[in-house]
């Protein structure tokens, strides 16, 4: 008996998850800083879990295209720039979506012109935000799974001591799955509809695209033609087949932090990574949310086109 209500419990929760769209649930979610919980993808749709808190995000809302919300995204305690996400479709959003806008502050006055990247996603449930690489709503593998809330001192290793047991009993991949089935049914019935009402507006949309792209490549044109830009060219050509940047591998059995002190690479043991050659990089350290330089790792300079493999 208790195993039936805690399954009519589930389909209730999941029915109100799909009416509620995802602008409603980023507009209902009261935190802007979010803990990560670690989640790596073991194949198929299997998840391990392991710890929490060590690293925060931040959602920083706001007004996008009248009464819907957009959000920036961003790594806490780096210097990384934030990345912003949009509503997937106006009709039913049923995710978020990486995007950024085209053109310089002017071109984006004028014309409100978007380019959205479909394969980054974020969705947002109740207890939980969700950050995806997607393919399709059938397709796709949880990359981040971030709570609600700050976590620091004891509350952190109070938490991450429960995040395995947590985290499984989420039951992270079937909860989702079961919402984007919902909502992207949902959105599938909304938007012909929607896209009947607001032809004129899909209309004008096109045409701000082609305006956009044709002022920009008049903006670049130009450039090429300045005396700077003339320069610029000749440069190019002196240093054409020359090498450009250098590669650094983790030839360790360990997870390695790199980077200039003002952004930060994680190494997987095996994984490699490049940086342009007048690009200097230091070992890392995490001290909380923030790397500090450990130690140079390599000059740009002396490595350009060739590999440095950390042992």
């Amino acid at each position: 008996m208790k195993k039936l209500i805690s399954i009519l419990v589930t389909l209730f929760a999941l029915g109100a998850y799909a009416q509620e769209n995802q602008v409603a649930k980023l507009e209902n979610l009261k935190e802007r800083i979010l803990a990560k919980y670690v989640i790596k993808h073991e194949g198929d749709n299997d998840y391990s879990y392991s710890g929490c808190c060590e690293d925060h995000y931040i959602i920083e809302k706001s007004e996008f295209r009248g009464d819907f919300l957009k959000f920036d995204f961003k790594w806490q305690g780096t210097s990384l720039s934030p990345s912003m996400y949009v509503p997937d479709e106006e009709a039913f959003p049923a995710t978020y979506v990486k995007a950024r806008y085209e053109g310089n502050p002017e071109m984006i006055k004028k014309y409100d012109v978007i380019e959205k990247y479909d394969e980054e996603r974020i969705v947002i449930l109740d207890e939980w935000v969700y950050v995806l690489e997607w393919n399709s709503k059938d397709d796709f593998v949880i990359d981040k799974v971030l709570r609600p809330g700050e976590v620091s001192g004891l509350k952190a290793v109070k938490a991450s001591l429960k995040a395995k047991k947590v985290m499984k009993n989420a039951d992270h991949y079937n909860t989702l799955k079961a919402y984007l089935d919902k909502a992207f049914a949902k959105q599938a019935s909304l938007l012909p509809k929607w896209k009947e009402e607001n032809a004129d507006l899909i209309q004008q949309r096109l045409e701000n695209k082609k305006k956009v792209m044709q002022e920009i490549k008049g903006v670049n044109d130009a450039y090429w033609q300045s005396e700077e830009g003339q320069a610029k060219l000749r440069e190019m050509k002196e240093s054409e087949g020359k090498p450009t940047s250098w590669t650094i591998k983790n030839g360790s059995s360990k997870e390695v932090f790199v980077g200039t002190g003002g952004s930060s690479k994680s190494l997987a043991p095996g994984q490699s990574t490049t940086f342009l050659c007048n690009t200097d990089i230091y070992y890392l350290s995490k001290n909380g949310a923030n790397y500090e330089k450990k130690g140079l790792l390599g000059k740009g300079s002396e490595w350009c086109g060739k590999t440095f493999i950390i042992k």
